[in-house]
């Protein structure tokens, strides 16, 4: 096809660039078809703190995107049509043509861009944006030319958008992948219910789950499922988790044997997340796997029966704890806080845009308590031990924190997809950023840099501390113990501490 051919139908074709070339103003005129990632959305808030703004910030959503220019967009449409284009048969003729591509995939592709370049933590520069939309246009082409689906397209153009430019938390999700992400926050799939070891082992079986319901054990070795042989556990999970009632035909190696395929029914697979325990006389424990939403009530409600069991002292165990939500760590926070204190504030380079801060003296003010984290603390994990840290004094015990003080905003559109961008970094009551350094190629992150350092460091192999949070996990989802107990010595040092 000819390039003059090209161009016509790119012109003949497209209502949709006329559409892209007011983007700009379409977006200031239709702010709930791409939503603020800033604080200015409603958010929900707990009695026991409140969000205080910055009169002096001026939200980004508000004002034009800082980088993206017209023809940026008009470039990346062009891109978008002429991938379409490229699909036609020879000798086809402008006018007997029209397009599979809709106006609104053109515009969920540069909406997200504009969502992106608006609300990002930083200001993006243009080359990388012009990168960015060269990858992206190449994507197009690629990925629409295999399976003539834009739906699939555009999907595949914004994750490039995220992975070419932003930092290893912002992401893109499709409607699977967002599904995922919600059962995951409120420790629910649909699944067979198995934690794994890395070569599919079955670690152990989520209590009353399906696997354990059809009689797979602890130590059988997931060989195959639904007739595709699998060698890990990413390969099992890829193939066992799918849509509840359908069954799945899962065949496992027990001691050597090979067993006939095992029917297993994937069904709803809820964990546990709050544990709580007396530890020792007077010492109060409470564990939490994550900040899901609305987990602040359930903890705060463990302590409290604690309490009533004659619980004057507490260890918090956030180890391994990824993160959450930034409304469940300040309310749980601030019951531990006195009236009008900061738990945490938020910026946008180098511009405060709220803090939180306490509403109330908390009910849990004068029990002393101390912190347990490790390197998978991170994120909510890393603002409740850097509140503690900076308000409380030195309670903090364990190993280097994960080293994440950015916050994320999640925006799904009407579809069930959803943009997780990076719009803050974070701060202690201090003033202090824990966020870790990351290769500016890889995206990995630097060893040593960032992270709460704990005030009574406890130094182990990597082997003993997976070994003490795998027993752990086993005590929070009510398993029965696997062998000899394994020492503590993260919580003993916590418990010695209380005790002075």
């Amino acid at each position: 096809m000819s390039k003059n051919l090209k161009l016509a139908l790119v012109l003949c074709l497209a209502p949709q660039l006329a559409a892209a070339q007011g983007l700009m103003q379409w977006v200031q005129s239709n702010p709930s078809e791409v939503p603020s990632a800033g604080p200015g959305a409603p958010v929900f808030m707990q009695a026991a703190f409140r969000q205080v703004p910055n009169p002096g910030y001026q939200d980004p959503s508000q004002l034009p995107p800082p980088t993206l220019t017209d023809e940026q967009i008009e470039l990346l449409t062009r891109g978008m049509i002429a991938a379409e284009v490229a699909t036609f048969p020879r000798g086809t003729k402008p006018g007997k043509v029209t397009l599979r591509l809709r106006e609104e995939d053109v515009m969920r592709v540069l909406g997200n861009c504009v969502a992106i370049d608006q609300n990002y933590v930083d200001t993006i520069p243009k080359e990388v944006w012009d990168k960015a939309i060269a990858d992206m246009n190449m994507t197009a082409a690629r990925e629409y030319s295999k399976t003539k689906d834009w739906e699939h397209t555009a999907n595949a153009m914004i994750k490039v958008a995220m992975g070419k430019m932003l930092d290893p938390f912002s992401v893109y999700w499709d409607q699977e992948e967002f599904k995922q992400f919600r059962d995951s926050s409120n420790n629910s799939f649909v699944g067979i219910g198995a934690i794994l070891k890395e070569d599919g082992t079955i670690d152990m079986l989520v209590p009353g789950g399906p696997a354990e319901k059809a009689g797979l054990k602890a130590g059988d070795k997931i060989v195959n499922v639904d007739g595709t042989a699998v060698n890990t556990s990413e390969e099992v999970i890829k193939k066992t988790l799918g849509k509840e009632g359908v069954a799945v035909n899962v065949q496992v190696q027990r001691q050597g044997q090979l067993l006939a395929p095992i029917k297993i029914v994937r069904g709803q697979v809820t964990t546990r997340n709050v544990y709580s325990k007396m530890a020792a006389p007077g010492v109060g424990y409470v564990y939490w796997g994550q900040f899901s939403p609305d987990c602040d009530k359930e903890i705060i409600a463990a302590i409290a029966a604690l309490k009533e069991k004659g619980a004057r002292k507490l260890v918090i165990d956030v180890r391994a704890n990824p993160g959450g939500t930034v409304d469940s760590v300040s309310s749980i926070v601030s019951e531990f806080m006195k009236d009008r204190q900061a738990i945490v504030s938020f910026k946008r380079q180098g511009q405060v845009m709220y803090t939180n801060v306490t509403d109330g003296n908390g009910r849990f003010l004068d029990m002393p308590v101390v912190v347990l984290v490790n390197g998978g603390s991170a994120s909510a994990s890393e603002i409740l031990a850097g509140a503690f840290q900076d308000v409380r004094g030195p309670v903090i015990v364990g190993s280097r924190s994960y080293g994440k003080g950015t916050m994320q905003s999640i925006v799904p559109d009407r579809q069930g997809r959803a943009l997780k961008l990076t719009i803050g970094r974070w701060y202690t009551p201090r003033d202090r950023s824990i966020d870790a350094s990351h290769d500016p190629v890889t995206k990995e992150k630097i060893q040593g840099t960032g992270g709460v350092v704990p005030d009574y460091l406890i130094v182990m192999s990597e082997e003993a501390e997976r070994a003490i949070m795998k027993q752990l996990y086993r005590e929070v989802q009510g398993a029965a113990p696997d062998g000899a107990p394994v020492p503590d010595p993260v919580l003993q040092k916590g418990l010695e501490l209380l005790s002075q």
